[in-house]
């Protein structure tokens, strides 16, 4: 349940507070553990739908979760 449903919440809340709130130093450094949580997943079903929610809150969209 963690590993599928809270890490990739967890990963959507940074990044929406990456985008919003953080310094380009915190950004830079927030995204680098971003990736490496992301890459994770890969192989896992839920790695495009993160991937997909990702790309949804760079346009603009807020409050994505699984």
């Amino acid at each position: 349940f963690v590993h599928n449903y809270c890490i990739p919440n967890a990963i959507f809340t940074l990044k929406e507070y990456l985008l919003d709130y953080a310094s380009d130093a915190t950004k830079q450094h927030g995204t680098a553990v971003l990736n490496r949580h992301v890459e994770q997943f890969k192989g896992d079903p839920v790695y495009e739908t993160i991937r997909t929610n990702l790309q949804r809150l760079e346009n603009g969209e807020r409050d994505l979760y699984l």
